[in-house]
């Protein structure tokens, strides 16, 4: 009866244990695609507000070359 129960035990932890590891996965991709299209609506706020090509390249922390 005891070994039986510490299988019942050991599949449940398992179980419980790859839950967390998907929660954590599926966590981590949504903050992953949160971010990306927060900086994609920032690129796009900043190109329609954007005067010269040099404010954009700045959003890149790049500089303008010509100068």
């Amino acid at each position: 009866m005891l070994i039986k129960m510490e299988s019942v035990t050991k599949k449940f932890k398992s179980t419980v244990d790859a839950e967390k590891r998907f929660i954590r996965k599926v966590s981590k991709e949504v903050a992953r695609a949160g971010q990306d299209a927060a900086h994609v609506l920032r690129i796009m706020i900043f190109l329609h507000s954007a005067k010269d090509f040099p404010s954009v390249l700045k959003l890149y922390g790049m500089e303008n070359s010509e100068d």
